[in-house]
């Protein structure tokens, strides 16, 4: 019978049918599709998605949508219990290797002190470079800070010299403070189904299918990530601007959001 993402691949060449095809009806992603023949369900949304995926695929070929959902459940049971063979196989090698005692190592107290003595001699050296580079500097400030000569006395019936007045310094204009990080917002509206995930700041805000119609508006101050299946099917819109289009129907893209707007990919 072969595995569960066999069957599947089995019964769409049967049918001569390609995973664009099924894409197009379905509004699935062609990599979502190819991942559910591959049994990589890591790569998949999840939960009542992958579920969702299954029927839609079933449907579309013709074949049993019930059998093809308890199918998929098997092998996903399956892949989960490889999943934790693994992780308790692994835990038992590091255990294991935390049980064995530490080797001795000699000589690690006469490491330490060469290390100490190093790190003195490196401290000691750096600050007589410090002390030699300011040294030209404290010479001008005190320089600076010596007291003026009294200009000397205008003689009688005398006129003064052109240029003989000293001239103030002309206050240095300070540079302006950065300003604070501005939030930003992204405001998706979909014209037809499209399955959205969006990532504000390092924060997963959204993991779901915006139907047509739904319209969402998030907020980040750093960065804003969306990745949907289906970039031809949403409108974009920074900071109350409308964007262009972000892609064609059924394409699958991943858009970077910063607050100086959408980075080329």
């Amino acid at each position: 019978m072969g595995s569960f993402g066999e069957r599947l691949q089995r019964e769409r060449e049967m049918r001569g049918i390609t995973l664009e095809e099924i894409a197009e009806a379905t509004k699935i992603g062609t990599r979502s599709l190819r991942a559910l023949e591959a049994e990589e369900f890591d790569k998949l949304p999840g939960g009542v998605f992958n579920k969702g995926f299954v029927r839609a695929y079933s449907r579309y070929l013709g074949i049993d949508e019930e059998q093809a959902v308890a199918d998929y459940l098997t092998a996903y049971g399956e892949a989960q219990a490889a999943a934790r063979e693994q992780a308790a196989d692994r835990e038992q090698v590091t255990l294991a290797v935390l049980d064995e005692p530490p080797v001795p190592r000699p000589g690690l107290g006469v490491l330490l002190v060469i290390l100490v003595i190093a790190g003195l001699g490196l401290g000691g050296w750096r600050y007589y470079a410090w002390r030699k580079s300011v040294a030209p500097a404290q010479a001008t400030v005190h320089a600076q800070a010596q007291p003026s000569r009294p200009a000397a006395a205008k003689p009688s019936g005398g006129s003064v010299p052109s240029g003989g007045s000293a001239a103030l310094p002309a206050a240095q204009p300070q540079p302006p403070a950065p300003a604070a990080g501005q939030a930003f917002t992204v405001t998706l509206r979909a014209r037809e189904d499209a399955w959205v995930s969006i990532t504000a700041d390092g924060e997963n805000v959204l993991r779901d299918i915006l139907r047509a119609s739904q319209e969402k508006t998030v907020q980040a101050r750093q960065e804003l990530v969306i990745q949907t299946g289906n970039a031809g099917a949403l409108d974009l819109v920074f900071n109350g601007k409308p964007l262009a289009p972000a892609g064609d129907s059924r394409r699958v893209r991943t858009l970077t959001f910063t607050p100086q707007g959408l980075q080329s990919p």
